[in-house]
């Protein structure tokens, strides 16, 4: 394709999806390299027929002892085409090494905070990327050789907030031959061939095997990325509405009904939650994958009714029906509570460490009382008794039952929480009398006519007189 013919169907394609909007201000990100060299051509060629305001930024990641050259030679550039052009430097190994991520993963965190100041300084509201069709094929199989859902082959978008993608649609020998025929010079990052960065290797040796069995690979996949985008775009509308109805916040913690989550079909249920753990990631400047859901999905299938598992940047809680993510902090749950008893040597309050108090008195036998009174013969039951916290291996005896049942069962059947047993307590007299305010024993029980000992338990949000 000529010089002319290029210009011409890059134009048009603008003008067709309306990536840059005419008489808007463009600012291009400019590495000197091909790639975005014939970027800046391109749109300096288009921009008298759109009324385009141009300006570049450069940005020196001091990974290289030629980053000055590549500095002089865009400022000579820029200034020949009469382009406002905004640099900087940023020490981008040491950028990673503070914020713990790889070199390439820095570049990129460090290119897109610049390019976004320097678009709002020139009041640009556009920032133009010179990807091509050959760089999302890399992002598509770097997108699999990480594991990535179906959202994964959406690739990169041609516009995603201020950042737009005009040469997604052209191949790296088209930009050549361009650059070619203009007579124009770029320079050539010999880092590109390092074989060290994971994209070097996905250029240099995955997509040349790919081409010996489809030699149009890279249009294959880039033909994949737009469907998948579409795909894409239909599922975020989706799973905003199913966020709206599904997920209540409260405050940085989000909820859901494990029963709601898993009446969903398995692709609205992997949407929503992929879109759940995104906003705490991002939060957190962490990334999740497909495998951070699919363990998500396997934990709420799990029969286990209480649990907690730990991704990138959030931590997800199950208490039986509850699901919870918030962010990733340390864990209170993991920790056994402090032992504790007190002797109970007669009637009269006695104060609990939550703040509650039991209230033990004598009197007669009355019906009902609900959860939080218990009363036991008071002929057959002497003092002294023991206050203390739930332990392992604590077991009940019911009323009519010959054994003793785990305290554990007890306490899912009820569906008590994992941070509500830590508050719990249990009276006993060589057994278990009482797990307070949940279950008496079947022991020492009332008979009628006799005296008892009533138990209060006054908890300390409780508005009654201890």
């Amino acid at each position: 394709m000529s010089s002319s013919r290029l210009v011409d169907n890059f134009l048009r394609q603008l003008q067709a999806d309306g990536l840059i909007r005419p008489q808007e201000r463009v600012l291009i990100a400019l590495s000197g390299g091909s790639d975005s060299v014939a970027l800046l051509y391109l749109l300096r060629a288009v921009s008298p027929s759109l009324q385009l305001t141009l300006a570049a930024a450069h940005l020196d990641h001091a990974m290289r002892p030629q980053s000055g050259d590549d500095v002089d030679f865009v400022r000579t550039l820029c200034a020949r085409l009469q382009i406002p052009l905004f640099c900087e430097r940023v020490d981008v190994p040491a950028l990673a090494a503070t914020e713990r991520v790889g070199l390439e993963e820095a570049g990129r965190l460090a290119r897109q905070t610049f390019l976004q100041k320097c678009a709002a300084q020139s009041a640009c509201t556009a920032i133009a990327l010179g990807h091509h069709r050959g760089d999302q094929a890399e992002t598509l199989l770097h997108h699999l050789g990480r594991g990535c859902g179906l959202h994964g082959l959406a690739g990169m978008r041609r516009r995603r907030g201020l950042f737009i993608r005009p040469l997604l649609s052209y191949s790296k020998a088209e930009l050549l031959a361009y650059l070619k025929e203009i007579k124009a010079e770029y320079v050539v990052d010999a880092s590109n061939d390092e074989l060290n960065f994971t994209r070097n290797r996905i250029r240099h040796q995955f997509l040349p095997l790919f081409a010996t069995l489809n030699p149009q690979i890279e249009a294959t996949l880039g033909g994949l990325a737009a469907v998948a985008a579409h795909e894409d775009d239909y599922w975020q509308e989706e799973t905003a509405r199913l966020a709206a109805l599904l997920v209540q916040k409260d405050g940085e913690s989000v909820s859901l009904s494990v029963a709601g989550l898993l009446l969903l079909h398995p692709a609205q249920r992997y949407r929503l939650l992929h879109f759940l753990l995104t906003c705490f990631a991002q939060k957190a400047k962490k990334e999740v994958g497909f495998r951070h859901v699919a363990t998500l999905d396997l934990f709420l299938a799990s029969p286990a009714p209480q649990g907690e598992v730990h991704l990138p940047g959030v931590r997800a809680i199950r208490r039986y029906d509850q699901f919870s993510l918030c962010p990733q902090a340390p864990l209170p749950v993991a920790s056994s509570p402090i032992p504790w008893s007190l002797e109970i040597s007669g009637p009269g309050v006695y104060p609990l460490p939550s703040g509650g108090v039991l209230r033990i008195e004598p009197g007669e036998s009355l019906p009902g009382g609900g959860e939080g009174v218990v009363e036991f013969d008071a002929a057959a039951l002497s003092f002294p008794w023991t206050v203390r916290r739930v332990e392992p291996g604590d077991r009940l005896r019911l009323a009519g039952m010959s054994g003793r049942k785990r305290l554990k069962e007890l306490l899912m059947e009820r569906k008590v929480t994992l941070e509500e047993r830590r508050s719990l307590y249990v009276l006993t007299k060589e057994e278990i009398l009482w797990v307070v305010g949940i279950r008496r024993s079947g022991l020492y029980l009332p008979r009628f006519g006799y005296g008892v000992w009533r138990v209060v338990y006054v908890p300390s949000n409780s508005s009654l007189t201890p």
